[in-house]
């Protein structure tokens, strides 16, 4: 995600944009929502949405909306990160 933000549109995958690349996100966090612990969806769902905000808000990455957009990929990832370790 972080590469292709703001616009999330990938040459390679006719029909990629922010729409597709967000459902993705967020199924995927449904899929492994039992994995997370309900607290922990529930924060990452709404980093997600929050993050949408940001890129939906600087589409053409001329203003800092892009980079406290992908600030918060950076905490998904920890969160995620943390989720692994604790069921290892």
């Amino acid at each position: 995600m972080m590469f292709s933000s703001p616009n999330f549109v990938d040459p390679d995958f006719i029909g990629r944009d922010r729409e597709t690349a967000f459902s993705e996100l967020n199924e995927s966090l449904r899929r492994i929502q039992k994995k997370l612990g309900d607290e922990n969806f529930a924060k990452l769902m709404e980093m997600s949405n929050r993050m949408r905000v940001h890129f939906e808000a600087d589409p053409n990455n001329d203003n800092d909306e892009t980079i406290k957009g992908r600030n918060i990929i950076l905490d998904m990832e920890d969160i995620l990160k943390s989720c692994m370790k604790r069921r290892s």
